[in-house]
């Protein structure tokens, strides 16, 4: 003990630095008093070496917590999130954590192990079996690449959901102050009819009446966000986060997977690769990278395990079968979804396990004192239902949205991804991906976004099954043929 107190501090910290685990860490500190006065002194240093050591994609969460954190005390003051939002000044190597932090990351692990016990639960049973089915040292090192990378995509949907709140809420906010009247209340009477199950007949044949007045339309177009076609032009917008998506995804550059099948990068994405945009091996980082955040922000996978705390379907989030009862202690933490963009607390079971009864519960978002309610019942039915609002902006606001007849351009929701991927890949959508009339080709059963959408093995970046080998067959050069996309009223899809 001699020995260690007469050690300078610096090397103490260097020290605890060097733990295996935050309790092997919490011993050490306990040990004597030069430990103690080490751990005050070098508490983010330690807390960021052993944080990537014990904590599957600890980086990650480090910055979703903080992201989250920042639009959250926004959002509780009646406040957006600030512009531009201080993307760059997220991450531990610019900013080692606090011990208050750590203690809001360890609610957002719970979370996102929540998260893939239901995942896996409600896994396809074509790649999951196929996991299942291989030697136990290849079992085990499959299921640890595919939580690696799970663990991460869900952290940047965190990320990216704070980050871009405030692009997709400015133009409802401002709204207030636009002079229009009655904003957005047709758009909430339709869909509070569509959502009614006991309507006139009229009503019904209603559903598919324009719900933006012609002012409303012109107010919103004015903001690139809602013209979902010139997301290449978005820069403004998306670029900051698409720097962390580049940024983080060169940690990953050397983390090789063994398992067996062809790489996803090298059947879909390496043939658009470009030596001057990235180095090839992170290059093929980001683009599964990319890929496993679509999924979870993109596929219904996160509205099949998630359910709403009075039981609603809000959010289009499944409500049957009924739930179990959370008994017992519970964990709370607040996010904001990609796919959802409004301040939710998420209720979780103490013990993991028992996720896969009680699911996670979502209750929804703080009220917001930026938008009056009594005055403008529309403009808050919007905020909250966002996709829905998106939705209905891409058929009804006469901008592009159809390549042929039962076949759409992307949803709205993609525009970050089409920006991603045409940036740093030359990449782009089929022009099929959402041929949901199938005129295109009758021979074809099940559409690539389909088969997409239940491919959990993205997150093992192979092709696991080789009669699935179709499901990521996305994309295609941004140089290749596309028909022009123009627009067609929802009242007369087919």
């Amino acid at each position: 003990m001699g020995l260690i107190t007469s050690l300078p501090c610096e090397v103490l910290g260097l020290v605890l630095a060097n733990c295996e685990s935050f309790t092997q860490l919490r011993d050490a500190t306990l040990t004597c008093k030069s430990f103690y006065s080490a751990w005050k002194s070098h508490t983010g240093l330690i807390l960021w070496n052993i944080g990537q050591f014990e904590i599957v994609g600890f980086t990650d969460a480090l910055i979703a917590v903080r992201a989250t954190e920042i639009a959250k005390q926004a959002i509780l003051k009646g406040h957006l999130p600030p512009s531009p939002f201080p993307l760059g000044q997220l991450s531990g190597d610019v900013r080692k954590p606090t011990l208050d932090e750590l203690k809001v990351l360890f609610n957002f692990r719970h979370l996102v192990e929540c998260l893939e016990r239901l995942a896996k639960d409600d896994s396809h049973a074509y790649w999951c079996d196929f996991i299942e089915s291989l030697e136990p040292e290849d079992r085990i090192n499959a299921w640890m690449v595919w939580k690696e990378r799970f663990h991460v995509a869900l952290y940047r949907s965190f990320l990216s959901g704070a980050a871009l709140y405030r692009a997709y809420h400015e133009p409802l906010t401002l709204a207030s102050t636009c002079g229009l009247p009655h904003f957005l209340d047709k758009f909430w009477s339709n869909m509070e009819d569509e959502d009614g199950e006991d309507e006139e007949e009229e009503q019904e044949e209603d559903h598919h009446s324009d719900p933006f007045t012609p002012a409303e339309k012109r107010y919103l177009v004015q903001y690139p966000i809602f013209r979902f076609e010139e997301f290449q032009y978005h820069g403004d917008i998306f670029q900051p986060l698409a720097d962390i998506f580049v940024q983080e995804s060169k940690r990953k550059t050397e983390v090789v997977s063994t398992l067996r099948g062809a790489s996803l990068y090298e059947r879909y994405g390496a043939k658009q690769y470009d030596p001057d945009i990235l180095e090839r091996s992170h290059s093929q980082a980001l683009f599964h990278q990319l890929l496993q955040f679509m999924f979870v922000a993109h596929s219904p996978m996160l509205r099949k395990i998630i359910r709403n705390e009075d039981g609603s379907d809000y959010q289009q989030r499944h409500n049957e079968p009924t739930l179990k009862e959370m008994i017992g202690r519970s964990r709370t933490v607040s996010v904001i979804f990609f796919d959802v963009f409004s301040l939710e607390e998420i209720i979780m079971p103490e013990d993991v396990e028992d996720a896969g009864e009680t699911f996670v519960l979502a209750r929804p978002g703080v009220e917001r004192p930026m938008v009056d309610e009594a005055n403008l019942p529309g403009l808050e039915y919007a905020s909250r239902n966002l996709g829905l609002f998106l939705h209905e902006i891409k058929w009804f606001s006469g901008q592009p949205n159809c390549y042929w007849p039962g076949c759409g351009t992307p949803p709205p929701e993609f525009q970050f991804m089409r920006y991603m991927l045409a940036k740093y890949f030359h990449l782009r959508f089929k022009d099929d991906t959402w041929d949901w009339e199938n005129n295109r080709n009758h021979a074809q059963p099940i559409l690539p976004w389909i088969r997409f959408i239940i491919s959990g093995d993205v997150f093992c970046e192979r092709i696991l099954v080789d009669e699935c080998e179709g499901a990521c067959a996305l994309l295609e050069s941004i140089n290749a043929p596309i028909p022009e996309p123009h627009f067609v009223h929802r009242s007369s899809w087919p």
